[in-house]
C-alpha cells in the first residue's frame, strides 16, 4: 500500500504524473448599462478557473457564438438592433472552440451565467406593429435624450384621435404603448411622438 515501503522481489516502471483541473464558470457582471444603442459593452468576472476562458456573444436564444473574445469587451455599433447574450466560458486542454455549437458544450468545458444585452436604435425612433393591423397596434419607441414625450394618434385629416403617452423618459430605453383601434374606420392613420429635440411620425393601416 506505500510504494516507499517496497521490498523483496519486487520492481517498478517509471512514474506517470497525472495532473486534474477544476473547472468553474464563474459569476460574470456587466460593467455598465445592458440597454446600448452603439459602441463597446464590457464585461468582468469571478471564480472562473481553468487552464483556459473565453468570452463569448451569442445570439438571442443563445444556439449561435457571434464573437468571443478573452477581452470581455464587445462592439455593438455595427450590429443591428435586438436582443443578444454574453456569458464566458472556462475549459480544459484538447478543446476545439471551433465545433462548440452551444447550448451543446462539449466535455470539460464549463459557462457561467448568462447576461441579456439589448441593442437599441441610436437617436429617436418609432415603429408600429403590427402593421396593417384589424385593431389593436403597438408602437414602439426610444428617444435620445432623457425628457417628454408625447405619443399621439391622428388620421389623415390631421384630426387627433388619441393621445397615448406623456411623460418623462430616459434615453436609449425601448417603449412600447399599446392602442386600441377597433372603433376606428378601416385606413390609414399616424402615430405622432414629439419630443424635446423633434418629431417622428409612423403611418399605419388598420384593415379588416
Amino acid at each position: 500500500t506505500n510504494v516507499s515501503q517496497l521490498s523483496g522481489c519486487f520492481n517498478q516502471s517509471n512514474l506517470l504524473q497525472i495532473s486534474t483541473i477544476q473547472l468553474t464558470g464563474g459569476t460574470i457582471s456587466a460593467n455598465g448599462s445592458t440597454t446600448i444603442c452603439t459602441g463597446t459593452l464590457g464585461f468582468s468576472s469571478t471564480g472562473s478557473q481553468g487552464p483556459n476562458f473565453v468570452w463569448a456573444l451569442l445570439n438571442s436564444n443563445g444556439t449561435q457564438v457571434l464573437a468571443q473574445n478573452t477581452t470581455g469587451v464587445f462592439n455593438f455599433t455595427t450590429r443591428p438592433a435586438g436582443t443578444y447574450r454574453v456569458t464566458r466560458g472556462s475549459y480544459g486542454p484538447n478543446v476545439n472552440l471551433g465545433a462548440i455549437t452551444p447550448p451543446q458544450l462539449p466535455p470539460c468545458f464549463v459557462t457561467s451565467n448568462t447576461i441579456v444585452v439589448n441593442k437599441v436604435n441610436c437617436g429617436v425612433s418609432l415603429e408600429s406593429s403590427p402593421n396593417p393591423t384589424t385593431g389593436f397596434s403597438n408602437a414602439t419607441f426610444s428617444v435620445d435624450k432623457e425628457g417628454t414625450a408625447t405619443l399621439e394618434v391622428y388620421d389623415m385629416s390631421g384630426r387627433k384621435i388619441a393621445e397615448l403617452f406623456n411623460q418623462v423618459v430616459s434615453s436609449d430605453v425601448e417603449y412600447r404603448v399599446e392602442f386600441d383601434g377597433n372603433a376606428l374606420p378601416n385606413g390609414v392613420y399616424i402615430y405622432r411622438l414629439t419630443t424635446i429635440n423633434e418629431t417622428v411620425i409612423d403611418k399605419f393601416m388598420i384593415a379588416r
